[in-house]
């Protein structure tokens, strides 16, 4: 596997194709082999005494980013002795973690205290995060939602919001809140005869309204576009699906959406459906909401063009969309594809052949570094067919970064079906489905820009712990990672999770 080019390209910042940013990360890109790389807003100060910040534990390509009496950002992204460039005023101090990379955790020592009577050192100690269940989906008989498939999103005030594929009152799936200490609330409990079966998460828009879609239900059984107001009102705002006609083919306008919607700068909405379209092989679509109206700005094809996208769709300034196809392209496999603003498609990757050691069958979506190349997963294949981590250049050249179960017993995990997320020093985060030391309930794993790949966290690793994570990972402005399993938790039946 060719690393160099990635790890080069890596010391970046974060990609300015990215739809949803990666904040907890602090300031800008910097690699973690070359030294240290230290940033301050301030000046150093003048005391005759020294002022320093001893840093251990913190792994290559990560960082801390400390405050001094809640100012005077400082980041650190190595371990060793540095002088806290800061003006100390007041005549103390109060050291304070802001942020670390995503999966860590690091404890201060001697993080406070009286300024100018000697030398001052504190100490930063860094290690593996922890893992808590915030939330266990109820049994099947409690009416609450089960099998979470989706990403979750944070509101202003720090709330988790997603959707369960089923249960609720019906069994037809549900939107859920989880809020401090973990208490839930159902915002909508989606009724017999409307829509059904959220397969993705949710997007909000500046006011506060939620929109998701749902694989079935609506006027047509095709699948909706639902939406949530912020006074809790709720409506199907399109329904997917269309009658054949003498000219116009079945579901011409999408059926069956799968992945999570998301929004542009302008307000627009964008997405993806499973089949329908021109060629019944699937659509990327537009909907705006200020009028209510839906246009398919793509129908997917015949080989070599993909088939049956599924997982989010990502865009650049200029308004391209790049997305994945499970299916489809010159082996079957499925593909990489951009869809220009115009309405254009391009294969820019065909996955296969079976054997190759490429991967096959992506289901998640899309993340961009600054450069325009796309980072993403395969649900198999791979070296070891279990999946694998992808780049693709602007120019459509991809190299496998890392095959999963390239570890004795599948313990750096196997089938990755999520997407990644990217944070400020160009490492990848994700999950997967199975595999794990000593269990195979799935791990999240971060993949460095050299290409090691390091297990974050282990599912199983604790008693009604969840099982085979499936959405998209959060990861918020502290570092914190948020996301949900599709099993497991205290009845089996799917949790939301936190790593802190």
């Amino acid at each position: 596997m060719k690393r160099t080019r990635f790890a080069t390209r890596m010391m970046g910042a974060l990609a300015s194709l990215s739809v949803v940013a990666l904040g907890g990360c602090g300031g800008g890109g910097g690699g973690g082999t070359g030294g240290a790389l230290i940033t301050s807003s301030v000046s150093p100060g003048t005391s005759a005494y020294t002022q320093q910040v001893a840093v251990s534990g913190l792994p290559a390509y990560s960082r801390v980013v400390l405050l001094d009496n809640g100012g005077n950002p400082f980041t650190v992204q190595s371990d060793g002795n540095f002088a806290f460039p800061s003006n100390w005023s007041g005549g103390s101090y109060a050291l304070t973690v802001q942020s670390r990379s995503p999966g860590l955790s690091c404890a201060l020592s001697n993080a406070s205290g009286a300024l100018g009577a000697s030398d001052v050192t504190a100490t930063v100690q860094c290690g593996p995060a922890s893992e808590t269940t915030l939330y266990s989906f109820g049994p099947t008989i409690s009416h609450d939602g089960y099998g979470p498939l989706g990403s979750v999103i944070q509101d202003a005030t720090g709330d988790l919001l997603g959707t369960t594929q089923t249960g609720g009152a019906t069994g037809n799936g549900m939107v859920y809140k989880i809020g401090a200490g973990g208490a839930e609330t159902v915002l909508w409990s989606f009724p017999t005869g409307g829509p059904s079966q959220p397969y993705s998460g949710l997007v909000a828009d500046s006011s506060g309204n939620l929109y998701g879609t749902t694989k079935i239900g609506g006027a047509l059984g095709s699948g909706t576009l639902f939406k949530i107001a912020p006074d809790g009102t709720q409506s199907v705002v399109y329904s997917f699906g269309s009658p054949s006609s003498a000219n116009v083919p079945s579901n011409s306008n999408g059926a069956f959406p799968l992945g999570n919607l998301i929004r542009s700068p302008s307000g627009m909405l964008y997405g993806t459906t499973s089949a329908g379209g021109a060629y019944g092989a699937g659509t990327v679509f537009s909907f705006d909401p200020a009028s209510g109206s839906e246009s398919v700005l793509y129908s997917f094809g015949a080989p070599p063009d993909g088939a049956l996208p599924w997982g989010r769709l990502l865009m650049d300034a200029s308004g391209n969309l790049y997305g994945t196809t499970r299916g489809g392209g010159t082996y079957g496999l499925g593909t990489v594809f951009k869809v220009s603003s115009t309405g254009a498609g391009t294969v820019l990757h065909s996955f296969g052949p079976s054997g190759s050691g490429d991967g096959d069958s992506p289901l998640g979506g899309l993340v961009a570094d600054a450069a325009g190349n796309l980072y993403g997963t395969t649900q198999s294949g791979g070296a070891h067919s279990e999946g694998t981590v992808f780049e693709v250049t602007p120019a459509g050249v991809e190299t496998v970064l890392y095959s999963f179960a390239s570890l004795v017993g599948a313990a750096d995990g196997g089938v990755p079906d999520a997407g990644l997320v990217m944070d400020a020093d160009g490492n990848l985060y994700g999950t997967t489905v199975s595999g794990g030391p000593q269990h195979t309930s799935g791990v999240v794993f971060r993949l460095d820009p050299s290409g090691a790949l390091h297990v974050i966290y282990n599912f199983g690793s604790q008693p009604n712990d969840g099982v085979s994570p499936m959405g998209r990972l959060l990861i918020d402005s502290s570092g914190d990672i948020f996301g949900t399993d599709n099993a497991g938790g205290s009845s089996n039946t799917g949790t939301v999770f936190e790593i802190h």
